[in-house]
Protein backbone atom coordinates (compact mmCIF):
# COMPACT_ATOMS: atom_id res chain seq x y z
CA UNK A 1 0.00 0.00 0.00
CA UNK A 2 1.42 3.50 -1.36
CA UNK A 3 2.24 6.08 2.11
CA UNK A 4 -0.37 8.37 1.06
CA UNK A 5 -2.98 5.47 1.20
CA UNK A 6 -1.95 4.32 4.56
CA UNK A 7 -2.41 7.72 5.43
CA UNK A 8 -5.55 8.62 4.35
CA UNK A 9 -6.78 4.90 5.52
CA UNK A 10 -7.11 5.74 9.48
CA UNK A 11 -9.59 8.34 8.32
CA UNK A 12 -11.34 6.15 6.09
CA UNK A 13 -12.12 3.10 8.81
CA UNK A 14 -13.02 6.35 10.79
CA UNK A 15 -15.52 7.43 8.61
CA UNK A 16 -16.94 4.41 8.27
CA UNK A 17 -17.07 3.37 11.81
CA UNK A 18 -19.19 6.20 12.86
CA UNK A 19 -22.86 5.93 13.05
CA UNK A 20 -25.34 8.75 11.16
CA UNK A 21 -25.04 12.17 12.75
CA UNK A 22 -27.99 12.99 15.15
CA UNK A 23 -29.08 16.70 15.49
CA UNK A 24 -27.27 18.33 18.58
CA UNK A 25 -24.71 15.46 18.77
CA UNK A 26 -21.21 15.98 20.22
CA UNK A 27 -18.19 15.74 18.39
CA UNK A 28 -17.31 12.53 17.90
CA UNK A 29 -13.51 10.63 17.25
CA UNK A 30 -13.25 7.12 16.90
CA UNK A 31 -9.38 5.43 17.40
CA UNK A 32 -8.12 3.58 14.93
CA UNK A 33 -4.46 1.98 16.10
CA UNK A 34 -3.05 4.69 18.04
CA UNK A 35 -4.70 7.88 16.13
CA UNK A 36 -8.10 9.11 16.75
CA UNK A 37 -9.68 11.21 14.07
CA UNK A 38 -12.75 13.31 14.55
CA UNK A 39 -15.99 13.23 12.08
CA UNK A 40 -16.89 16.74 11.49
CA UNK A 41 -20.10 16.38 9.98
CA UNK A 42 -21.40 13.32 8.65
CA UNK A 43 -23.87 12.10 5.89
CA UNK A 44 -26.95 10.02 7.00
CA UNK A 45 -26.48 6.59 6.05
CA UNK A 46 -23.09 6.91 5.12
CA UNK A 47 -22.07 4.18 7.78
CA UNK A 48 -23.93 1.40 5.92
CA UNK A 49 -22.61 2.29 2.09
CA UNK A 50 -20.68 -0.81 0.82
CA UNK A 51 -17.62 1.64 -0.46
CA UNK A 52 -16.13 5.10 0.67
CA UNK A 53 -15.01 7.39 -2.05
CA UNK A 54 -12.48 9.94 0.49
CA UNK A 55 -10.99 13.00 -1.16
CA UNK A 56 -7.86 14.41 1.29
CA UNK A 57 -7.18 17.83 0.33
CA UNK A 58 -3.99 20.09 1.74
CA UNK A 59 -6.72 23.26 2.85
CA UNK A 60 -9.85 24.44 2.29
CA UNK A 61 -9.37 26.67 -0.79
CA UNK A 62 -7.50 25.59 -3.61
CA UNK A 63 -8.39 22.40 -5.04
CA UNK A 64 -10.90 21.92 -3.00
CA UNK A 65 -13.27 25.11 -4.05
CA UNK A 66 -12.92 23.40 -7.53
CA UNK A 67 -14.21 20.14 -6.43
CA UNK A 68 -16.80 21.02 -3.48
CA UNK A 69 -19.87 21.08 -6.23
CA UNK A 70 -18.46 17.98 -7.86
CA UNK A 71 -18.17 15.78 -4.70
CA UNK A 72 -21.40 16.70 -3.27
CA UNK A 73 -23.32 15.66 -6.61
CA UNK A 74 -21.55 12.61 -6.68
CA UNK A 75 -22.90 11.62 -3.01
CA UNK A 76 -25.91 12.76 -4.65
CA UNK A 77 -25.80 10.06 -7.03
CA UNK A 78 -23.67 7.49 -6.00
CA UNK A 79 -26.11 6.73 -2.08
CA UNK A 80 -28.46 5.20 -3.44
CA UNK A 81 -25.73 2.64 -5.18
CA UNK A 82 -24.39 2.19 -1.55
CA UNK A 83 -21.43 4.31 -2.08
CA UNK A 84 -20.51 7.16 -0.18
CA UNK A 85 -18.43 10.31 -0.69
CA UNK A 86 -16.11 12.03 1.97
CA UNK A 87 -13.47 15.05 1.93
CA UNK A 88 -11.01 15.03 4.52
CA UNK A 89 -9.43 18.42 5.36
CA UNK A 90 -7.31 19.61 7.93
CA UNK A 91 -8.69 20.46 11.43
CA UNK A 92 -9.89 24.49 11.18
CA UNK A 93 -10.88 23.96 7.37
CA UNK A 94 -12.73 21.03 7.97
CA UNK A 95 -14.86 22.75 10.87
CA UNK A 96 -15.18 25.74 7.87
CA UNK A 97 -16.29 22.89 5.30
CA UNK A 98 -19.07 21.71 7.54
CA UNK A 99 -20.72 24.97 7.72
CA UNK A 100 -20.60 25.78 4.34
CA UNK A 101 -22.72 24.52 1.34
CA UNK A 102 -23.10 22.01 -0.28
CA UNK A 103 -22.97 20.11 2.60
CA UNK A 104 -20.48 17.27 2.40
CA UNK A 105 -19.37 14.19 4.73
CA UNK A 106 -16.42 15.98 6.18
CA UNK A 107 -13.57 14.15 8.10
CA UNK A 108 -10.21 16.13 10.16
CA UNK A 109 -6.88 15.13 10.21
CA UNK A 110 -3.62 16.52 12.17
CA UNK A 111 -1.37 18.29 11.35
CA UNK A 112 1.37 14.81 10.97
CA UNK A 113 -1.27 13.23 8.79
CA UNK A 114 -1.78 14.75 5.76
CA UNK A 115 -2.17 13.08 2.64
CA UNK A 116 -1.39 14.50 -0.52
CA UNK A 117 -3.34 16.97 -2.39
CA UNK A 118 -5.95 15.80 -4.09
CA UNK A 119 -6.03 12.34 -2.84
CA UNK A 120 -9.08 10.12 -3.94
CA UNK A 121 -9.04 6.71 -1.88
CA UNK A 122 -12.10 4.31 -2.58
CA UNK A 123 -12.64 1.98 0.63
CA UNK A 124 -14.67 -0.99 1.80
CA UNK A 125 -16.76 1.37 4.55
CA UNK A 126 -16.79 -1.63 7.01
CA UNK A 127 -13.34 -2.79 7.18
CA UNK A 128 -11.69 -0.18 5.22
CA UNK A 129 -9.87 -1.77 3.35
CA UNK A 130 -8.24 0.47 -0.09
CA UNK A 131 -9.88 -0.35 -3.22
CA UNK A 132 -8.45 1.77 -5.42
CA UNK A 133 -6.29 4.80 -5.29
CA UNK A 134 -5.79 8.05 -7.70
CA UNK A 135 -4.50 11.23 -7.42
CA UNK A 136 -7.04 13.70 -8.80
CA UNK A 137 -10.57 13.08 -9.60
CA UNK A 138 -10.71 12.82 -13.35
CA UNK A 139 -12.51 9.62 -14.29
CA UNK A 140 -13.47 9.09 -11.25
CA UNK A 141 -17.26 7.92 -11.64
CA UNK A 142 -15.99 5.03 -13.99
CA UNK A 143 -13.74 4.09 -11.13
CA UNK A 144 -17.42 4.68 -8.55
CA UNK A 145 -20.01 2.65 -11.67
CA UNK A 146 -17.36 -0.51 -11.61
CA UNK A 147 -17.55 -0.86 -7.93
CA UNK A 148 -21.03 -0.36 -7.51
CA UNK A 149 -21.37 -3.21 -10.14
CA UNK A 150 -19.11 -5.48 -8.54
CA UNK A 151 -16.56 -5.50 -11.51
CA UNK A 152 -13.84 -3.15 -10.32
CA UNK A 153 -10.68 -4.43 -11.89
CA UNK A 154 -8.10 -1.73 -9.87
CA UNK A 155 -5.08 -3.10 -11.51
CA UNK A 156 -6.73 -2.72 -15.53
CA UNK A 157 -8.13 0.57 -13.62
CA UNK A 158 -4.61 1.73 -12.94
CA UNK A 159 -3.08 0.75 -15.80
CA UNK A 160 -5.53 3.03 -18.25
CA UNK A 161 -5.02 6.09 -16.17
CA UNK A 162 -1.33 5.95 -16.47
CA UNK A 163 -1.62 5.12 -20.42
CA UNK A 164 -4.19 8.75 -20.28
CA UNK A 165 -1.09 10.24 -18.15
CA UNK A 166 1.76 9.09 -20.76
CA UNK A 167 -0.71 9.53 -24.10
CA UNK A 168 -1.55 13.77 -22.73
CA UNK A 169 1.88 13.87 -22.40
CA UNK A 170 3.24 12.40 -25.49
CA UNK A 171 0.86 13.25 -28.32
CA UNK A 172 2.67 16.89 -28.90
CA UNK A 173 5.22 14.65 -29.70
CA UNK A 174 3.69 12.93 -32.65
CA UNK A 175 2.92 9.38 -33.21
CA UNK A 176 0.73 6.46 -33.35
CA UNK A 177 -1.71 6.52 -30.62
CA UNK A 178 -4.88 5.23 -31.99
CA UNK A 179 -5.04 2.36 -30.70
CA UNK A 180 -4.14 2.95 -26.51
CA UNK A 181 -6.73 6.27 -27.38
CA UNK A 182 -9.43 3.81 -28.30
CA UNK A 183 -8.44 1.93 -25.41
CA UNK A 184 -8.78 4.47 -23.03
CA UNK A 185 -12.08 6.19 -24.53
CA UNK A 186 -13.53 2.33 -24.10
CA UNK A 187 -12.14 1.94 -20.30
CA UNK A 188 -13.06 5.48 -18.83
CA UNK A 189 -15.72 6.93 -20.85
CA UNK A 190 -15.57 9.96 -18.95
CA UNK A 191 -12.54 11.08 -17.79
CA UNK A 192 -10.98 14.44 -19.43
CA UNK A 193 -7.83 13.08 -20.12
CA UNK A 194 -9.19 10.74 -21.95
CA UNK A 195 -11.13 12.84 -24.25
CA UNK A 196 -8.56 15.10 -24.60
CA UNK A 197 -5.79 12.83 -25.70
CA UNK A 198 -8.42 11.85 -28.40
CA UNK A 199 -9.22 15.53 -29.15
CA UNK A 200 -5.23 15.74 -29.20
CA UNK A 201 -4.09 12.74 -30.96
CA UNK A 202 -6.25 13.79 -34.03
CA UNK A 203 -5.41 17.52 -34.20
CA UNK A 204 -1.14 16.87 -33.66
CA UNK A 205 -0.50 13.16 -34.59
CA UNK A 206 -3.13 12.47 -37.61
CA UNK A 207 -3.62 15.90 -38.75
CA UNK A 208 -7.20 15.67 -39.36
CA UNK A 209 -8.99 19.02 -38.11
CA UNK A 210 -12.45 17.46 -38.81
CA UNK A 211 -11.82 14.56 -37.17
CA UNK A 212 -10.47 16.39 -33.93
CA UNK A 213 -13.68 18.67 -33.92
CA UNK A 214 -15.80 15.71 -33.89
CA UNK A 215 -13.93 13.74 -30.84
CA UNK A 216 -14.75 17.36 -29.39
CA UNK A 217 -18.23 17.24 -30.12
CA UNK A 218 -18.02 13.41 -28.54
CA UNK A 219 -16.41 14.89 -25.47
CA UNK A 220 -19.05 17.44 -24.75
CA UNK A 221 -21.50 15.29 -24.42
CA UNK A 222 -19.56 12.32 -22.44
CA UNK A 223 -18.44 14.75 -19.77
CA UNK A 224 -21.86 16.80 -19.86
CA UNK A 225 -22.87 16.25 -16.24
CA UNK A 226 -18.75 16.47 -15.42
CA UNK A 227 -17.50 19.49 -13.92
CA UNK A 228 -14.00 18.14 -12.95
CA UNK A 229 -13.62 16.14 -15.80
CA UNK A 230 -14.85 19.19 -18.27
CA UNK A 231 -12.47 21.52 -16.88
CA UNK A 232 -9.36 19.13 -17.18
CA UNK A 233 -10.77 18.29 -20.86
CA UNK A 234 -11.42 22.12 -21.77
CA UNK A 235 -7.62 22.86 -20.31
CA UNK A 236 -5.91 20.54 -22.13
CA UNK A 237 -7.57 21.03 -25.41
CA UNK A 238 -7.36 24.93 -25.32
CA UNK A 239 -3.78 24.55 -24.56
CA UNK A 240 -3.48 21.92 -27.50
CA UNK A 241 -4.85 24.13 -30.31
CA UNK A 242 -4.84 27.72 -30.24
CA UNK A 243 -6.47 28.93 -34.05
CA UNK A 244 -9.82 27.11 -34.19
CA UNK A 245 -12.67 29.51 -33.22
CA UNK A 246 -15.41 26.68 -33.75
CA UNK A 247 -13.91 24.43 -31.05
CA UNK A 248 -13.09 27.59 -28.69
CA UNK A 249 -16.61 28.76 -28.19
CA UNK A 250 -18.12 24.89 -27.73
CA UNK A 251 -15.68 25.01 -25.27
CA UNK A 252 -16.12 28.16 -23.42
CA UNK A 253 -19.74 27.36 -23.34
CA UNK A 254 -19.64 24.02 -21.71
CA UNK A 255 -17.29 25.65 -19.18
CA UNK A 256 -20.21 28.56 -18.50
CA UNK A 257 -21.78 25.82 -16.05
CA UNK A 258 -18.80 24.30 -14.83
CA UNK A 259 -17.11 27.66 -13.31
CA UNK A 260 -21.06 28.77 -12.00
CA UNK A 261 -20.71 25.50 -9.82
CA UNK A 262 -17.29 26.74 -8.83
CA UNK A 263 -16.79 29.83 -8.22
CA UNK A 264 -13.82 30.11 -5.76
CA UNK A 265 -11.91 27.50 -7.77
CA UNK A 266 -8.78 28.85 -8.96
CA UNK A 267 -8.31 26.11 -11.71
CA UNK A 268 -11.63 26.26 -12.91
CA UNK A 269 -12.03 29.98 -13.12
CA UNK A 270 -8.77 30.09 -15.03
CA UNK A 271 -9.97 27.46 -17.30
CA UNK A 272 -13.14 29.75 -18.11
CA UNK A 273 -11.45 32.76 -18.91
CA UNK A 274 -9.11 31.15 -21.39
CA UNK A 275 -11.93 29.70 -23.32
CA UNK A 276 -13.65 32.91 -23.38
CA UNK A 277 -11.03 34.90 -24.63
CA UNK A 278 -10.33 31.98 -26.82
CA UNK A 279 -13.56 32.37 -28.12
CA UNK A 280 -13.53 35.87 -28.37
CA UNK A 281 -15.67 37.21 -25.21
CA UNK A 282 -13.66 39.89 -23.79
CA UNK A 283 -16.08 41.46 -22.03
CA UNK A 284 -17.27 39.01 -20.07
CA UNK A 285 -13.54 37.94 -20.00
CA UNK A 286 -13.16 41.21 -18.44
CA UNK A 287 -15.58 40.42 -15.91
CA UNK A 288 -14.23 36.61 -14.39
CA UNK A 289 -10.12 38.72 -14.56
CA UNK A 290 -11.51 40.95 -11.96
CA UNK A 291 -12.56 38.57 -9.48
CA UNK A 292 -9.57 36.27 -10.06
CA UNK A 293 -6.71 38.63 -8.35
CA UNK A 294 -8.58 37.91 -4.76
CA UNK A 295 -8.62 34.37 -5.18
CA UNK A 296 -5.02 34.81 -6.26
CA UNK A 297 -3.55 35.93 -3.85
CA UNK A 298 -0.44 34.31 -2.39
CA UNK A 299 -0.52 32.03 -5.43
CA UNK A 300 2.92 32.42 -7.34
CA UNK A 301 2.30 30.05 -10.13
CA UNK A 302 -1.42 30.41 -10.77
CA UNK A 303 -0.55 33.82 -10.77
CA UNK A 304 1.77 33.46 -13.48
CA UNK A 305 -1.19 31.49 -15.35
CA UNK A 306 -3.07 34.16 -15.04
CA UNK A 307 -0.72 36.22 -16.58
CA UNK A 308 -0.59 34.41 -19.63
CA UNK A 309 -4.10 33.85 -19.69
CA UNK A 310 -4.39 37.35 -20.07
CA UNK A 311 -2.21 37.17 -23.42
CA UNK A 312 -4.88 35.49 -24.99
CA UNK A 313 -7.16 38.59 -25.05
CA UNK A 314 -7.35 40.83 -28.38
CA UNK A 315 -5.39 43.22 -26.33
CA UNK A 316 -3.72 41.08 -23.90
Amino acid sequence: MSHRAAVVLSVLVTLGAVPCAQQNAAPRSVRVGNRAFDVVQDQAGADAARHTLVVGFANRTGRFADTAHYLADLHARYRERQIAVAVVLPTEAAKLAAAQQPRLLVAAYGEHDAPDDVVAILVRTESGEVVFDRKGLDGIVDVLDAAAAGALDARTMSSLFDTVDHLVGSVADGGEFDDPVRQCLAGLPRSGGAHAAAVLNEWWCNGDLQAARAAVDRALVALSNEAVPMAIFADLVLRGDRHDPVVARKVAMAMVPVAAGAPDGVFTQLVHLRGMLRAGQDRLAGRVAATLPKLLAGRGEDQVIFAETLMEASEP
